[in-house]
Formats: C-alpha cells, sequence, structure tokens
C-alpha cells in the first residue's frame, strides 16, 4: 500500500474515531464551569441550561463556579482542561472578550485556547438616570450632556469593565464626554444612580425593579432590537442613534482541539434545550433571550466583538 493510500486510511480512521466518540459522549457528567460567583446572571444562565440539558444527555450537568481576577481563574481552568467535551466555560463579554483586551497579562487566548459551542441568550443592558435628572429621553440625555462636556458623571461596575466600555461606546458613537465613576460591583454604581450621587450608567435587566419603583428612570435598550423581557422599550437605535447595537451575551465554549463530532453534539443537544418553552420563559423572566447558534456563528462573533472592545479601549484611552 503505497503513502497516499495509508495517509487516506488515517484519516477515515480518525473521522470514524471522532463520529464512534460523539455518539458515546457523553459517558459521564458534563461540568459547565462559571468564572463568577454564585447569585449572578451568567451563574442563574448556567444553571437554567444545565438542568434541562442534564434531561437530553442522561447525564448530570454540574455547574461549578470558579470565580476571581474578574473571570481569569475559572476560564484559564478550561483552558487547560482535557479536550474532551466534558468541561466548558459559560462565555460573557467579560472573561471571553475584554479581559484579554484590557489587560494583556490575561494567561489564555480567547480564540486559540477555546473551541466555540454555541452561543446561548444575548442580554439587553439599558440606559438609566437619576429621576431627577432632567433628560426623559435619549436625545435629551445626549444634548445635556453636550451641553455640559466632561460634568455629568456616569457609574460602573468598575475601571475596564464590560458596563464601563457599553457606556464608552455610546459617548464615542455620539462624540459625547462624560466623567466615569468606577465601583467595585454592580450593586454599588446602581445604589449611587439611585442616590443621585452618579446621574447615569448602563445596567444589566436587574435593574427593572427600581424603574418600576420609580427610583430609575429607564431611557432605551443598548441593542438593536427589542427584548423580549422589555417588549415596550425602544432601543437606542430608534432613538437617534441608528446602528447602535451593543448587547451583552453568553456562550458555551470547550478547551480547544476538543473534537468536531463532540462539539457539534453539544452545540446541538444545547439549541433543542433554548427551544423548550418552560425555559424560554425563565430565560425571559430574567431578562435574557434565547439566542442560539452554530460553533461557527459564534466564532465569527467572537472575534468581531474582540475588535470591537479592543477599538474602544483604544479610542478612549482606557487604562487599567
Amino acid at each position: 500500500m503505497n503513502r497516499n493510500w495509508l495517509g487516506i486510511v488515517f484519516c477515515l480512521g480518525l473521522l470514524a474515531s471522532g463520529g464512534a466518540a460523539a455518539q458515546a459522549f457523553p459517558e459521564k457528567p458534563v461540568r459547565f464551569i462559571v468564572p463568577w460567583t454564585a447569585g449572578g446572571g451568567v451563574d442563574l444562565h448556567a444553571r437554567m441550561v444545565a438542568a434541562k440539558l442534564s434531561e437530553r444527555l442522561k447525564q448530570p450537568v454540574i455547574v461549578e463556579n470558579k470565580p476571581g481576577a474578574a473571570g481569569i481563574i475559572g476560564t484559564e481552568f478550561v483552558a487547560k482542561s482535557p479536550a474532551d467535551g466534558y468541561t466548558l466555560i459559560v462565555g460573557s463579554p467579560g472573561n471571553m472578550s475584554v479581559n484579554p483586551v484590557f489587560n494583556p497579562s490575561t494567561p489564555y487566548n480567547p480564540v486559540a485556547d477555546f473551541a466555540p459551542v454555541g452561543m446561548s441568550a444575548r442580554i439587553s443592558n439599558v440606559l438609566v438616570v437619576t429621576p431627577s435628572l432632567p433628560a426623559k429621553t435619549v436625545s435629551e440625555f445626549i444634548e445635556l450632556a453636550r451641553s455640559k462636556p466632561g460634568e455629568l458623571t456616569f457609574g460602573s461596575s468598575g475601571q475596564g469593565s464590560v458596563l464601563h466600555l457599553q457606556m464608552e461606546l455610546l459617548l464615542l458613537h455620539t462624540k459625547t464626554k462624560m466623567r466615569h465613576i468606577p465601583y467595585k460591583g454592580t450593586s454599588q454604581a446602581v445604589g449611587d444612580v439611585v442616590s443621585g450621587h452618579t446621574v447615569s450608567m448602563i445596567a444589566d435587566p436587574s435593574v427593572l425593579p427600581f424603574v418600576k419603583a420609580g427610583k430609575l428612570r429607564i431611557l432605551g435598550q443598548i441593542t438593536g432590537t427589542r427584548s423580549l423581557a422589555m417588549p415596550d422599550v425602544p432601543t437606542l437605535a430608534e432613538s437617534g442613534l441608528p446602528g447602535f447595537d451593543a448587547p451583552s451575551w453568553y456562550g458555551f465554549f470547550a478547551p480547544a482541539n476538543t473534537p468536531r463530532a463532540v462539539v457539534a453534539k453539544l452545540n446541538a443537544e444545547i439549541n433543542n434545550v433554548l427551544k423548550d418553552p418552560d425555559l424560554i420563559r425563565t430565560m425571559v423572566a430574567a431578562g435574557q433571550d434565547p439566542a442560539p447558534s452554530t460553533p461557527q456563528e459564534l466564532g465569527e462573533y467572537h472575534s468581531k466583538e474582540i475588535a470591537l472592545w479592543k477599538k474602544v479601549i483604544t479610542e478612549a484611552n482606557i487604562q487599567q
């Protein structure tokens, strides 16, 4: 048998073994690593998906929290885990897009060290202001900020956080200047906007109870389309900023070199779970829109987002 035939036989053997591995997968529990503390949006999403996925895979899907270093500890753990499909990172902009750009010493490469499995949710964050601020629309807010360059304040969950960068993107988009007040977490930032110590911020949907109670005024969603959870709240694109679209998202990534057949099986099962009516209702109630995708679609989106936040950090001159 010549070398060409040997090569063909070898490749066919690999394909066959990969298919067999996928058919047998999973033969033990699957772990979702959440690189944040329990109780947050990423953790809640992971647990909702895990409960339904366990039913489909006929194996436990365990959610394990590995917080620390702004999501770096848990994400690095998965990057260095065996590439067999049994350990996945629950990705979000913070650990998969922003950290490696904002912090060059991040010990993982978000593209080279991971295999995209699929996106699972889009989250529409919102622009909110303290009720005493005279601006009642996005246009009025921008006009007010432009009339007082650098005087109006906005809070965030920390320097270089996703909420910080989303507001910086808005300021770049509108050629507006405001003063950033970084906090040690979202709850502190929200509390100071409620009290009026800081006048605005971009926040996640967990602030909606404050909006309903009249303690915050919501001006718009920062995604290009309205969230299922907030169908009556206009987007910034609808409010005079065409093309503005800066969603947060959740998705699943495996270690690089995980067999394609295993990735495909995980993707198919997660996408099937995201069609479950009970899960959809639970996600929407938590401010999360189901957003199934192929591995390729997540990979392409992820690469574009990394480039976007790199551009924002550079143009806004954001320092650590």
